[in-house]
């Protein structure tokens, strides 16, 4: 979904009157989802590093 989002928020820029405001508010999202996923990547490899 990460990735989705992210490839998708460049595209729709075409798009006559609206494309700049879903732009923008996919891009946002998009930071969102991706520092969602970051974390829970880190977490599992934290979880991983330290279990014995």
């Amino acid at each position: 979904m990460a990735i989705a989002l992210t490839t998708v928020a460049g595209g729709l820029g075409e798009i006559p009157m609206a494309g700049e405001y879903l732009t923008a508010i996919l891009t946002n999202l998009s930071t969102v989802i991706n520092a969602g996923a970051i974390a829970v990547i880190l977490t599992i490899v934290y979880e991983r590093v330290t279990a014995s």
